[in-house]
């Protein structure tokens, strides 16, 4: 008589092997007999993670790995790609040169269509792998998060990558942002840090295909931060939505919001196709406020900001109030 578990049909089974990891659902189920082992030989949508603890793994992973899809590799994981035919999204988290090496110099991965790094500082491997990125390397790649570094300065010999379309990538100053939007012209969301005093100037050809935007300013905002900001903007006159992030470290800082324009005239002359804009401000945890003068202050902010932008869009100001010490 067969148990109740095998009474249920293969789209279930084959719903919840989604939830497993490539390792632990091959240990639990394989050669349990044919009906299962048939079910994991169909599979397509696996995941599979390896840690420095578990990195043996690899050793075995030949059972598995034309079902795996999504592939995750922990830090301080030296790990080759070869056999992972069918990976479409990679996760690399502080992993070790050697990875990053291979992973540049190797036609590997030829499915791949979402990337995400998390660097450790000051990673050399880094500038031949983003050559390949924005060069076309991965010829099917939709999405790319490039995380952890420091300001990336150098954008040599790239040519372009077609099929882009959402990159996250922290720190770049206006020459990089020049090169990535010619390497990308079909990048429809750009979320970006941009250092506060970048003030170069370089001519840069619009990009008509960027509807969405988050701009990062991760140290004290200056009013010179404006420009820069402005430059940045220059190039994307099809901007639909665009929200910003602000840092605050000091009362005068907050006082001077009070009569802030809240890059509405920048907006005026940069975004004419803008549709939403958000406005996100964050206080530093040492900015300690009067419980009665965070109320007044904010409500005239709140106020200033709703009649400078006067409905010509969608626009928001987002103060958490839980960055306040009271």
């Amino acid at each position: 008589m067969s148990s109740k578990i095998e009474c249920l049909p293969n789209e279930i089974f084959v719903e919840l092997f989604e939830y497993f990891n490539a390792q632990a659902l091959f240990n639990a189920f394989y050669n349990l007999n044919s009906r299962f082992n048939n079910l994991l030989s169909s599979l397509t949508n696996v995941s599979f993670t390896i840690l420095a603890k578990n990195a043996n793994q690899l050793d075995h992973s030949h059972r598995f790995v034309t079902a795996i899809n999504k592939l995750s590799i922990g830090p301080m994981v030296n790990s080759h790609f070869d056999r992972f035919i069918n990976v479409r999204c990679l996760n690399l988290t502080y992993v070790l040169n050697e990875t990053l090496n291979y992973l540049q110099n190797n036609e590997i991965l030829p499915c791949l269509e979402h990337l995400l790094i998390v660097y450790r500082v000051n990673q050399p491997s880094a500038t031949g792998l983003h050559k390949k990125i924005f060069s076309n390397g991965f010829p099917h790649l939709i999405s790319c998060q490039l995380l952890g570094l420091g300001l990336i300065k150098t954008a040599d010999n790239w040519t372009q990558s077609p099929s882009l379309r959402i990159l996250h990538i922290r720190m770049i100053n206006l020459l990089v942002y020049k090169a990535i939007l010619s390497a990308c012209p079909d990048l429809y969301f750009l979320r970006l840090n941009i250092p506060r005093d970048d003030l170069s100037c370089c001519d840069i050809n619009p990009h008509l295909n960027i509807k969405q935007m988050i701009l990062k300013i991760p140290l004290q905002y200056y009013l010179e931060t404006d420009e820069v900001i402005s430059n940045f903007l220059a190039s994307t006159p099809n901007l639909e939505e665009f929200c910003i992030h602000r840092f605050i470290w000091d009362m005068n800082s907050i006082l001077s919001l009070v009569e802030y324009d809240w890059l509405s005239k920048i907006i005026h002359l940069r975004l004419q196709q803008l549709h939403r804009f958000v406005f996100k401000l964050h206080f530093s945890t040492f900015v300690k406020l009067h419980k009665a003068t965070i109320k007044s202050v904010l409500n005239r902010i709140d106020k200033h900001f709703t009649e400078v932008h006067d409905k010509q869009y969608e626009s928001q100001l987002v103060i958490p109030l839980t960055d306040f010490k009271l």
